[in-house]
């Protein structure tokens, strides 16, 4: 069996609005390989952007990251990538905003002080899902031509142009992306 090796590379910085008022970056993300059940190597990569208005957004943010980690790896290490369903992401979303909602009741506050964006990939070595809520985007070269760059999903925004998505808001299930790629290939250089 011939697999990827994986590299990945991730950096978050702090937005000049925060470097004024003094706010911290309040990002999270991560990137882990685990494998399936036959083997072969799986990247789960997770980005979650905290809403720089709400005042626990990097605690929603770190609490997304981890539970996408822990939860998509055990799905991928029982079932491989034919776990990761938009069924699976809604339930595990679901399980995530039931989270935040009970700690921020533990906190007097509203979810939405924990409000992030998300955007998550889970790919293999003949398949890979995608999702996303808010307004990141993930970008991956075309599978003919590697230095040709395009997008799964565009940058999502609220009501209004300035605004976006956030995990914590009442429709998120609605506004919730989901993309399978069953013709996604990897290939060596």
């Amino acid at each position: 069996m011939s697999d990827v090796e994986w590299r990945v590379a991730y950096t978050s910085v702090i937005g000049t609005s925060h470097e004024k008022t003094g706010l911290p970056c309040q990002d999270a993300g991560c990137c882990r390989v685990v494998s399936d059940p036959e083997g072969w190597h799986v990247l789960l990569a997770v980005a979650c952007d905290g809403a720089g208005s709400a005042t626990r957004s990097l605690d929603g943010a770190t609490l997304t990251v981890g539970r996408f980690l822990r939860e998509f790896s055990e799905a991928i290490s029982h079932s491989g990538l034919d776990g990761i369903t938009k069924e699976f992401v809604e339930d595990w979303l679901s399980g995530v905003r039931s989270e935040i909602r009970d700690r921020a009741d533990s906190h007097d506050l509203s979810p939405r002080e924990f409000a992030c964006t998300i955007l998550g990939a889970v790919i293999g070595h003949h398949k890979a899902a995608f999702f996303q809520i808010g307004d990141g985007a993930i970008v991956v070269s075309n599978r003919a031509e590697p230095d040709d760059y395009g997008w799964i999903f565009w940058p999502q925004h609220g009501e209004f142009a300035n605004q976006t998505n956030f995990i914590t808001q009442d429709n998120a299930l609605e506004v919730l992306e989901f993309e399978l790629d069953r013709s996604f290939y990897l290939w060596r250089r």
